[in-house]
């Protein structure tokens, strides 16, 4: 086992600890042995007239010594007289060869370091160079002094395995803390959002959404979508469209801490039009550049979730294009799906970046509407309206008209699922179609 990377201002915190164990427990040493390799590194060190250095480093395997013992068993060892503490004999054959008796050590009491993955990885101890028992107030001294360290290397190997990820990630990543005082981002989410990072504030979550929204052809409405996310515990999806016409999508959960609780969130970000956004093809209609229906229906279970936690608006429209069918008809399924394409980049010019957009059979689709109620569906079937039945879509050379049918549904309390609200609308869409 190769020993932990610690930076210099833990190793110092850590020394600082044992100066302080060792004045207040007033034993000959206090020290911190991590495994690397064969060997023990003490990490720090302190006691009287300093009998082991930090940085110094110990015999482990075969040593006979104290630690060795700890790290095998995986647990707390105390030995005050070693010539004739028989179950030291019994848990290290070799005790004889004890590095820390020929340094007159003959008192020991030591506490395994545990990993946060699992298995011991060094020890905690006080040694003393009389027999001493040791009392159970310096026995609880050690043990914080343990738990400090096993926290420290729990949170070394989160951010030991965020940096890898940041790094090795093709995705543009970004965390953001709700509270002041984090931040963090790979290079991929710099040049996706063309930043240098001086404009992301480190110590204010909204200066940083901030710097993002106005990067974006709706920066008020950006803005109030990704700060209402960053409190919110469910997973979200997006697509964010910005000022200098490219498009990233964006999907978000929350990060939380061990009891559960949301602390800030995480984001992934990709160019649609460079890797297909977050590199899942099953989330884009090839053919039109739309979410697939399997996509459509992730992000509305998402914000259904949302509207009943926090009772936010939501509202679904359904389009059935009529003349579509004829389309391809005449001029094969290709045509149908160039049309569709057609009506998709209409589409998207009337809709806010919060918005999803997506196909759901050959010729119905769906437009997801969080944060919106029935009044301002019905404004949004009015601006497709205009971009839809108005056009001239052409198929080759070929102009084509298309009439759009659409059916509205709004959640309330009573709809608990998105299938219900995707029922609701498929009713009132099949009653617009028998009016027609």
């Amino acid at each position: 086992m190769r020993s932990i990377r610690v930076p210099a201002p833990v190793r110092d915190k850590w020394q600082r600890w044992t100066v302080l164990l060792a004045a207040a427990t007033q034993a000959s040493a206090v020290r911190l042995a991590l495994v690397d390799g064969d060997e023990l590194l003490l990490v720090a060190a302190s006691g009287e007239q300093r009998p082991y250095q930090p940085g110094e480093r110990l015999a482990l395997s075969g040593s006979g010594g104290y630690c060795e013992s700890v790290i095998g068993s995986a647990d707390r060892l105390l030995v005050h007289g070693p010539e004739a503490d028989l179950t030291w004999h019994m848990l290290n054959p070799n005790w004889k060869l004890n590095p820390d008796m020929e340094r007159g050590m003959v008192s020991y009491l030591g506490l395994p370091i545990a990993l946060p993955a699992g298995g011991v990885c060094g020890t905690v101890s006080v040694l003393d160079r009389r027999p001493t028992p040791f009392a159970p107030l310096v026995e609880g001294l050690l043990g914080e002094f343990r738990e400090v360290v096993e926290q420290d290397l729990k949170r070394l190997a989160c951010e030991a395995v965020r940096a890898a990820f940041m790094q090795g990630s093709s995705q543009g990543v970004l965390l953001l803390d709700s509270r002041p005082g984090m931040r963090d981002c790979n290079q991929r989410f710099l040049d996706l959002w063309q930043l240098s990072g001086g404009e992301l504030d480190p110590g204010e979550f909204t200066g940083t959404i901030r710097a993002l929204a106005a990067k974006t052809s709706e920066p008020q409405a950006v803005e109030q979508h990704l700060s209402g996310l960053l409190a919110d515990g469910e997973e979200g999806g997006s697509h964010i469209a910005l000022a200098d016409g490219r498009t990233l999508c964006a999907r978000s959960r929350a990060a939380r801490d061990e009891a559960g609780n949301v602390w800030g969130r995480v984001w992934l970000f990709g160019d649609e039009a460079e890797d297909g956004g977050l590199g899942t093809q099953g989330n884009v209609d090839a053919a039109t550049g739309l979410a697939t229906r399997r996509y459509f229906q992730e992000i509305g279970y998402q914000e259904v979730s949302r509207a009943k936690r926090y009772g936010k608006e939501l509202s679904l429209i359904l389009l059935r294009l009529d003349g579509l069918g004829r389309a391809i008809q005449d001029h094969g399924r290709g045509a149908g799906d160039q049309l569709l394409a057609g009506v998709a980049r209409s589409g998207k010019q009337v809709m806010r970046n919060l918005d999803v957009f997506g196909r759901l059979e050959d010729d119905l689709l769906g437009v997801l509407l969080p944060e919106t109620g029935h009044e301002g569906a019905s404004a949004m079937v009015e601006r497709l309206r205009v971009v839809v039945d108005g056009a001239e879509h052409l198929v080759g050379d070929e102009p084509v008209y298309v009439k759009a049918c659409q059916g509205i549904a709004t959640f309330s309390r009573e709809l608990t699922t998105f299938e219900s609200l995707m029922s609701l609308a498929h009713a009132a869409l099949d009653m617009r179609g028998a009016g027609r």
